[in-house]
């Protein structure tokens, strides 16, 4: 549910969600819940600007899935530090963070994973004003998310 309120800009219903979450995942000591959850306070806060707080809690996120053994690029935290990155202006290191996911997620293994990540590389691309290939990168998205009947 923090999912979808952070999705609709319901922050602070977003947060409610995540207290109860996380509360759930240390009682039950669900490790890799509690990393998605680090994840998900990570992403709330850099939607409310708290650039600070956003990379503590994907520094969280880094080792509780490293705990749970769970493989980063399986994840969306690579891409979320990325959007961060490009949040403060970094757009050199957003570019080389999600690079770096791409080369993790060939699209012959992970196709929808290696698409969901293109689309944050085509919103780096634009910042670089790298237009041409943006627009590339998003049609080979469309067209996948079309041929599957996703809607991002």
């Amino acid at each position: 549910m923090a999912h979808c309120y952070l999705y609709l800009g319901k922050l602070s219903e977003c947060e409610s969600n995540l207290d109860q979450a996380l509360e759930r995942c240390h009682l039950f000591n669900l490790v890799a819940a509690r990393a998605h959850a680090f994840e998900t306070y990570g992403n709330l806060y850099r939607e409310r600007g708290e650039i600070d707080r956003a990379n503590e809690y994907y520094q969280r996120a880094t080792r509780a899935y490293d705990d749970a053994g769970v493989n980063l690029a399986r994840t969306e935290l690579l891409e979320e530090q990325a959007l961060l990155s490009l949040l403060i202006g970094d757009v050199g290191a957003a570019r080389s963070q999600i690079d770096r996911l791409i080369e993790a997620r060939p699209a012959d293994k992970n196709e929808l994973g290696f698409f969901t990540a293109t689309l944050a590389r085509a919103r780096i691309m634009i910042a670089q004003e790298e237009y041409q290939g943006a627009s590339e990168q998003l049609s080979k998205a469309r067209r996948y998310f079309h041929d599957h009947t996703l809607y991002y």
